[in-house]
């Protein structure tokens, strides 16, 4: 039940700050530290006994979906909007940076 709350927060809210990235993990662990077979186990441990991701792993992972589909035609979003062009080149990288 919490679970599925969780991993939809993350994906629609993504948060920015630390503070808010731990947060949203903490509760993860303290759900996840409530099954009594995997109480002594560490979170990836329990995570992975589960077969879930971290609520990082599944915003990068929707993150790159998202881009995915866009770049390719699937998200009718324009491109265009995402890349920003920058004036001053202070490094060898190129003038186009996603917003």
């Amino acid at each position: 039940m919490i679970h599925p709350k969780l991993e939809y927060t993350a994906v629609v809210w993504s948060p920015s700050s630390i503070k808010d990235i731990r947060t949203l993990e903490q509760i993860q662990k303290i759900v996840t530290k409530m099954v009594p077979e995997l109480k002594d186990l560490t979170y990836e441990e329990r995570l992975k006994e589960i077969g879930l991701p971290t609520l990082q792993d599944r915003r990068e992972k929707g993150d790159l979906i998202t881009m995915y589909k866009i770049v390719n035609g699937i998200e009718k979003i324009d491109k265009e909007d995402l890349v920003l062009v920058t004036e001053a080149r202070k490094t060898k990288r190129h003038l186009q940076k996603l917003m």
